[in-house]
């Protein structure tokens, strides 16, 4: 598990440094309310793995119980056509929303620079469904060299990309082309080799591994829509009740804040795994596994999170090299303090999601977003943007007390079943 971590944990550091590098000359290169954008699209383009209706994750979820090579094959087939569904639903509606937002908001877009970013964002996303699939498949076989090597060069370009294209112009279209030609490059290198196997190898479609798919994906798709929803809500309500320039105000101290978040994450999709394969069949290994990535994600982000708290206004002025606003340095020490708490939200979220509470989860968030949302309006209208990274703070804290909560249900319905069965 330690190599895992470490070779997932150097895929988030590069891309991180290359956010925290060209962030600012992105910046100083765009206008206020192009950036906006820029940053909202990053948004979509980080969680696009949650438009895959929960392929990714129930893939890996599955493979991980499978014991058969013939299983693991009918998985991966099955797991091809439901992506490729997928793909011509997004290809068909992410534009049209897209475009029907851009033409929302008070900024300047040529008609043909409105449509083919539009365009673009859709078969992005579509692209990374494919990445989300195929990765997964590499999580389950615990191939986390391969998955980090891809993730580095992806990350990297994610935003030197944007940044080179934004020195020539100020066409959004221009500017977010290098993050659909890195995508499609990851997706070739993730899929080639498993794309192989199936093709060389019988390939059909098992109904009850479908379902078996669908069933756990399901309810990850309807989490990771409302997750999605929940996590872009603030800034897009920001620039609709506001303005783009203060979707920047706000986004700046998000961006370097959330940006801690990655290494939690990667920490997560290598115990996930480990987790599906060992709650059920031995808890204490399992727990062990989960409290000892709890503890590590800790022990690395305290001083970040520290020093950011102490000394943001330095730390961003120092990462954009200009004055920031009062506002912004305000709103990253509220949201360090979120930061802390979604250590701990993230990794119960995930062992929960190894229990199979995926049903729990979803209808907890279901009911949560709209609350969440109105939330947002209402700081927004009261206490400006600082009172939106108080909401997201709230909606955290609240996050952590309910998956700990499931936690507990779990290992106390394992114990009750080990007395039992003794």
């Amino acid at each position: 598990m330690r190599i895992n971590i470490i070779w997932n944990l150097l895929s988030v550091v590069l891309p991180a440094l290359s956010a925290l590098v060209l962030i600012p000359e992105i910046i100083s290169n765009l206008s206020s309310e192009l950036f906006g954008l820029l940053s909202i699209i990053w948004s979509f383009v980080a969680f696009g793995m949650m438009l895959d209706f929960g392929l990714g994750k129930s893939i890996t979820y599955n493979l991980s119980k499978s014991k058969q090579q013939s299983s693991r094959n009918e998985i991966i087939s099955s797991g091809i056509i439901i992506s490729i569904c997928i793909c011509v639903f997004l290809i068909v509606f992410i534009p049209v929303l897209s475009d029907s937002y851009l033409r929302s908001i008070d900024i300047r877009l040529e008609f043909y620079d409105r449509v083919i970013s539009s365009i673009l964002l859709g078969v992005i996303l579509c692209i990374q469904v494919g990445i989300s699939f195929f990765r997964g498949v590499s999580e389950s076989e615990l191939d986390f060299k391969k998955i980090s090597l891809i993730r580095m060069l992806v990350g990297v370009i994610t935003y030197l990309g944007p940044w080179l294209a934004s020195v020539y112009t100020d066409k959004l279209y221009i500017i977010i082309l290098p993050i659909f030609f890195v995508r499609l490059i990851g997706l070739f290198f993730y899929s080639k080799n498993h794309l192989l196997h199936v093709l060389k190898n019988e390939r059909s479609l098992n109904k009850s591994i479908v379902l078996d798919i669908l069933s756990f994906g399901g309810w990850l798709s309807v989490s990771n829509i409302l997750v999605m929803i929940m996590m872009q809500s603030d800034r897009i309500l920001v620039g609709y009740h506001l303005s783009p320039n203060e979707v920047t105000t706000y986004a700046i101290p998000y961006e370097l804040t959330i940006k801690l978040m990655i290494i939690v994450g990667a920490i997560a999709s290598v115990i996930f795994p480990l987790l599906v394969r060992n709650i059920n069949k031995d808890i204490k290994k399992a727990n062990f596994i989960f409290f000892k990535s709890l503890l590590l994600s800790v022990f690395i982000l305290i001083a970040p999170i520290i020093s950011i708290y102490i000394w943001g206004g330095g730390i961003l002025e120092f990462w954009l090299k200009s004055e920031v606003e009062i506002l912004s340095v305000d709103i990253a020490q509220v949201l360090v303090i979120g930061v802390l708490i979604n250590i701990f939200s993230s990794l119960f979220f995930t062992y929960s999601q190894a229990a199979g509470y995926i049903k729990y989860i979803s209808i907890y968030q279901f009911i949560q977003m709209p609350i969440y949302i109105m939330m947002i309006i209402f700081t927004i209208d009261n206490y400006g943007i600082v009172g939106v990274a108080y909401s997201w703070v709230a909606r955290v804290i609240i996050d952590v007390v309910y998956y700990f909560i499931l936690f507990l249900i779990f290992n106390s319905k394992r114990s009750l079943g080990n007395v039992y069965t003794s």
